[in-house]
């Protein structure tokens, strides 16, 4: 799981939200929990976190809206942080655990600003693929090409090629997208943003088979609470256009995760879990569903030093 661990250091106390004494009615709170989340969406943090506190008063019980509320309070610290953090290692690891929260709330304009310091301040294929994809996402094309085409011959690695033949395809340049898509071959296993990836490159250089292929295998590896989110991501793509109408394109999008999901319950998040307070945590979290809920700051293990993701990369 990718760095997704780094997230810890925003959601410590996440969950120790102390509930007024006061409560509003249920509907009150779901007004203000959804406005909170159209203000974060456009990066109005003060804005979010007033909302999310209204929706903590007026529903105290809920849990989701207490630990958003938390969440997005741990947020605004570490922003404030960072811009005083003269370590470099220190800085990186909230630079990314900033970056996973604003990937994850669709947050796309501060993280790029995230992955533009990033790669000035320690340029490798690594920053160059994360800045690269943003750039991507926001329709930045010659940028992203630009960059991509930056990283050095003996750092280049499958990712980097994979984007460079999105961003090539993208200027119209379909036969040499092509050259540079078969160059790599990911494993059945490999990473889902990269099997998702190179899916979107197959499809803007015309492979339907390959796309759809690859794209089934994405949401094979992706963690089960991450999958419908995922799913939404594919059909929302541009890139896939040229396949999305087609029956083969909704039958992948029914694929399910193969990637063991918690024993204790079903549900998308350990916040919800029946087993959650117990001593110990519910302990019945399968690995990949503890890292995803790490990040979303919801995982009860999260905090804890024995942690079964705490060494993921």
């Amino acid at each position: 799981m990718r760095c997704r661990i780094l997230i810890g250091l925003m959601v410590a106390g996440v969950v120790a939200v102390t509930a007024p004494a006061m409560a509003g009615s249920a509907e009150d709170a779901a007004k203000a929990f959804a406005e909170g989340k159209e203000l974060l969406a456009k990066g109005d943090f003060a804005g979010a976190s007033q909302a999310f506190k209204r929706a903590t008063k007026d529903d105290p019980e809920n849990v989701e809206y207490r630990q958003s509320f938390a969440m997005l309070r741990q947020v605004v610290r570490l922003r404030e942080q960072l811009e005083t953090e003269a370590d470099s290692s220190r800085w990186t690891a909230m630079a990314t655990a900033l970056r996973s929260f604003y990937h994850a709330q669709g947050i796309h304009t501060e993280s790029l600003v995230l992955n533009r310091k990033m790669h000035e301040r320690a340029p490798s294929a690594e920053t160059a693929s994360a800045l690269a994809e943003n750039l991507l996402t926001l329709d930045m094309d010659s940028e992203a090409l630009a960059i991509l085409q930056g990283v050095k011959t003996d750092q280049v690695t499958d990712r980097v090629n994979v984007l460079l033949a999105i961003a090539t395809a993208r200027q119209g340049k379909v036969d040499e997208a092509k050259l540079i898509v078969r160059k790599v071959s990911p494993a059945d296993d490999a990473d889902p943003q990269l099997l998702s990836e190179f899916a979107r490159a197959q499809a803007l250089t015309g492979n339907k088979s390959e796309a759809l292929k690859a794209l089934g295998r994405s949401f094979e590896q992706t963690p089960p609470g991450r999958l419908a989110d995922a799913k939404a991501e594919a059909k929302a793509s541009k890139d896939f256009r040229s396949i999305a109408n087609d029956p083969s394109f909704a039958r992948v999008l029914e694929i399910d995760s193969k990637i063991a999901e918690s024993s204790c319950s079903k549900g998308a998040s350990c916040g919800s879990c029946p087993k959650r307070k117990k001593a110990g945590g519910c302990g019945g979290c399968s690995k990949a569903k503890q890292a995803e809920d790490s990040s979303a700051g919801t995982c009860p293990h999260a905090k804890k030093k024995s942690c079964p993701h705490a060494s993921d990369d």
